[in-house]
């Protein structure tokens, strides 16, 4: 059994595809100034929250969205000595599913090396990269059960989305509801592998992801910028687990009128 640890999951602020529909058809869309105020009231949160209970461990998706945020939302805050807020770990399997929409596609890591210059992009591919289907089917939902120990073919169908009318709609060319559904669960438990090999000795990390893996990770909708912690592993069960602790400030940061459309018109604020 794997030692307890606490996980600070986030999702990312807001970002171009969650305002305006067409962004949806545009990869890897950047924070827009109202995500980046979330990610500022989330800093603060965790400025006070990691006093005397200290990060182990920061952890990020490729996606620009969610590195942003992390690099915002952990600045000044606690940690231990080796952890370097300016330099999060780059993680690949805690990226958004795969439903073949291109705001789900990530840049390369030349291109991300030059926008974030001291981060490991060595995961990655050079040019525009997926997470795969041969990826995330390594291994059957059966065979990933023992580390992902709530996880059942018939239980994970329950919860698992979105509808292939969805993804088709979106430009993705999933059609299979059940394949779909499959990748998605099974990299859920890639998720917790990942998790579940780090260090004991780093008892609480915290994870910038997407609002579609958490989802299916933790059973629960998370808005942008919203923190929840939770004890790993989780219990076995088909109830969702409890957080520890919520945090909404994020999600409700007020926002300003007319700034994320001047940002998201102007050259090159996306992609």
């Amino acid at each position: 059994m794997a030692s307890s640890r606490r996980v600070v999951f986030v999702r990312h602020g807001e970002s171009g595809h969650n305002v305006f529909k067409e962004y949806v058809h545009r990869a890897d869309n950047a924070l827009t100034p109202h995500g980046r105020a979330q990610a500022a009231a989330v800093n603060l949160f965790l400025q006070d929250n990691t006093k005397g209970d200290p990060l182990h461990r920061i952890i990020t998706s490729p996606m620009t969205r969610a590195i942003e945020t992390a690099l915002i939302a952990t600045r000044g805050v606690t940690t231990t000595k080796q952890v370097d807020t300016s330099r999060p770990h780059v993680a690949r399997v805690v990226t958004e599913r795969h439903t073949g929409v291109p705001c789900d596609s990530g840049s390369g890591r030349v291109e991300l090396s030059q926008r974030f210059p001291g981060l490991d992009f060595s995961e990655l591919a050079e040019s525009e990269w997926w997470y795969t289907d041969e990826e995330a089917a390594g291994a059957s939902i059966q065979q990933r059960g023992g580390i992902f120990p709530y996880l059942d073919a018939e239980l994970a169908m329950t919860f698992a989305d979105p509808t292939p009318e969805q993804t088709v709609e979106a430009g993705g060319p999933f059609k299979d509801s059940q394949r779909l559904r499959e990748l998605v669960v099974a990299r859920a438990a890639d998720i917790s592998r990942f998790l579940a090999e780090l260090p004991q000795s780093e008892t609480r990390v915290a994870v910038f992801a997407h609002g579609g893996i958490l989802r299916y990770l933790l059973r629960r909708d998370f808005r942008n910028c919203e923190l929840a912690e939770y004890e790993w592993p989780l219990p076995p069960g088909p109830q969702p687990p409890k957080p520890l602790l919520v945090f909404q400030g994020g999600s409700k940061v007020a926002k300003p009128t007319g700034a994320d459309a001047a940002m998201l018109s102007a050259p090159g604020a996306a992609k």
